[in-house]
């Protein structure tokens, strides 16, 4: 009864609450071009991330996937990239899709400072699977059950699919010891279509997004041909949307063949999670698994906090490109990024 109760009360949450929030991967340095479009490129070699993130899995409530490919053009000195994000929500209940192009271009300053200015376009698409909601007139007040899912004074919209345009853009600031990074995403708030069971049937569009994300990098040992340097890197990201915000804080540790990290997410008003992650790298290929410990109320019913897994190409470490790369990424502490 528990659960049913609770199924029903997330279901009704993404009905009468929803106002399309970008998902956030706990592995953001995984896949950073999906952060800030400044980090286009900023392996100095191509690129391929994917990833996967399932959260409170006993309830289906949220499965999000993404793919982003970049490059970097030193004659040029700018990045190219593109990426593909799909985020479902309570069993497809709202889909989102979306495709973006993103470009960057590098300055270099004194003393090893480097700026890279990012901008990012693209389209997105979210649909509505109405036949699937569950709304309080269709819910029997004494046992809390569904009564009859066919019938509800809620009227159907017209449409229940939006196509919007989209554009962001970032800053990011770097150096062989620190780097600070600013993102605005949804600049032009494109109409997503958000149903909002109220006198106002569509949202004013995609509310912005803005990140900011700080770290350093400690090295503690120079690596050869056979192995990766070895670096902790302490790190902050500090994500508002709408009335929705978080920080994460914490570190990322790589040694050799191994990497690991520990984080804390406090969602602006309350704890959310201890962060864990694990993974192995080797050549141009990069495993990361990470568990999200829930440590809110919620931690009772969650049901499984949230699995994350991301595989990255990064072919910086190949022999073709070995020598160059390296000689590029140098001259920063981006290194928890590539």
């Amino acid at each position: 009864m528990i659960r049913t109760i609770l199924s029903v009360v997330f279901i009704l949450c993404i009905c009468s609450f929803a106002k399309a929030q970008d998902p956030v991967f706990s592995q953001f340095y995984a896949s950073p071009t999906l952060l800030n479009p400044a980090f286009t490129g900023s392996v100095g070699a191509p690129r391929i991330n994917l990833q996967s993130r399932f959260q409170w899995p006993s309830f289906d409530a949220y499965k999000t996937y993404a793919a982003s490919f970049d490059t970097y053009f030193r004659e040029a000195k700018s990045g190219l990239g593109l990426y593909v994000m799909s985020d479902i929500q309570g069993e497809g209940f709202i889909s989102t899709s979306e495709i973006k192009g993103m470009y960057s271009y590098q300055l270099n300053m004194r003393n090893n400072w480097s700026v890279r200015f990012g901008t990012e376009v693209g389209f997105g698409q979210k649909f509505y699977d109405w036949d699937k909601y569950v709304f309080l007139d269709q819910i029997d007040p004494i046992t809390g059950s569904v009564a009859d899912q066919s019938f509800s004074e809620e009227q159907r919209p017209e449409s229940l699919q939006a196509n919007y345009f989209d554009i962001s853009s970032g800053i990011l600031f770097a150096s062989k010891t620190v780097y600070a990074g600013l993102s605005l995403r949804h600049m032009n708030r494109g109409n997503d279509g958000v149903i909002l069971l109220n006198e106002n049937r569509l949202s004013n569009g995609v509310p912005l997004m803005v990140s900011a994300q700080f770290g350093t990098q400690i090295n503690f040992n120079k690596g050869n041909k056979r192995k990766s340097d070895s670096f902790i890197s302490p790190n902050v990201l500090i994500v508002k949307q709408g009335d929705f915000g978080q920080v994460n804080a914490g570190a990322y540790i790589s040694s050799s063949f191994v990497f690991g990290g520990v984080w804390y997410r406090y969602s602006w008003t309350n704890a959310d999670a201890a962060v864990f992650m694990l993974g192995v790298q080797s050549g141009v290929f990069k495993l990361g698994y990470s568990y999200d410990y829930t440590v809110s109320a919620l931690q009772a019913y969650s049901g499984g906090g949230a699995h994350e897994i991301a595989v990255s190409f990064r072919f910086d470490q190949s022999e073709y490109f070995k020598n160059k790369a390296k000689k590029y990424n140098s001259i920063d502490c981006l290194q928890l990024f590539r």
